[in-house]
């Protein structure tokens, strides 16, 4: 099967085309995602991988316009493309974000989309998007909202890869709010299921969230970089690492994907982050 992929050189995108390339042909699309020329050149494929996107919550308050620009004009001008060049599936990699705050814990694909930030309401508008082109072209999506992602090769603006190289800078660790609640994912879980929604013939027309299941507070998951990495720093609250229009806990219910996919997480957060610092530290 010929695969492609968008968002093929950032974190997620990195570790799904590795995964792919086992046993599929895979297509990395490379360029602003926002020009038709970026497609172009690209003639065909049955499935495609929507991972590229502003994925930073604080730089879309920064810049509203332009993460808009990206993740809902450039879903916009991908699914123009998949349109016109009949591909078969598109898997959209969305955000936990859409939700905005929690109703009810876990979550789960029922609960109402409110988003709380500009990040989430671009994607929310690429959702919006791809179930437009569905119902009007027939087009095959899957929309997969992962909550929290990490792994080797984040980017440092996020908690774990921030701590971490903190931690191993070994000068101090200076950290924003330690209350709210996340669900982590170890991003070779996450590739996973994310190669099955793109293959599986009962993801056809559904919305998935991505998530361990399990939440762990911000200072849950400090303490345990500090666990695994044998470091002797104390965490330090830094009042300018506070979030505004924060959400206090985001935890997965992820029994539909499961169903679904016949999909679970195999790494426990300890071990992710054990491996993660593993990869920092060589």
């Amino acid at each position: 099967m010929r695969v492609a992929v968008t968002g093929a050189t950032g974190f997620v995108g990195r570790h799904l085309v590795r995964e792919l390339s086992r046993s599929h042909e895979v297509v990395e699309i490379r360029g602003d995602i926002r020009s038709a020329s970026t497609f172009e050149a690209h003639a065909r494929a049955d499935v495609v991988f929507h991972l590229a996107a502003q994925s930073n919550v604080p730089q879309s308050q920064r810049d509203p316009v332009g993460t808009w620009d990206v993740n809902a004009g450039g879903t916009l001008t991908l699914l123009e493309w998949a349109r016109a060049r009949d591909v078969g599936r598109v898997v959209l990699v969305s955000t936990a974000h859409v939700y905005g705050k929690a109703q009810y814990s876990p979550i789960d694909e029922r609960h109402p989309r409110h988003p709380g930030s500009p990040y989430g309401a671009s994607k929310l508008a690429a959702e919006a998007l791809l179930e437009s082109y569905q119902s009007s072209y027939g087009l095959e999506g899957v929309i997969v909202r992962p909550f929290n992602i990490y792994g080797p090769g984040q980017a440092r603006g996020f908690l774990v890869p921030d701590v971490l190289h903190q931690i191993r800078e070994g000068r101090e660790l200076r950290v924003g709010d330690t209350r709210p609640v996340r669900d982590f994912t170890y991003v070779d879980d996450a590739v996973a299921m994310l190669a099955q929604a793109g293959t599986v013939a009962t993801a056809k027309g559904a919305s998935l969230n991505l998530g361990s299941g399990q939440g762990h507070a911000v200072g849950e998951v400090i303490d345990l970089a500090l666990k695994v990495s044998g470091s002797p720093l104390r965490p330090q609250v830094d009042d300018s690492r506070f979030r505004a229009a924060d959400v206090s806990e985001l935890v997965v219910d992820n029994r539909r994907a499961k169903e679904l996919l016949g999909w679970a997480p195999r790494v426990p957060l300890e071990e992710g982050l054990r491996r993660t610092w593993e990869a920092l530290a060589s």
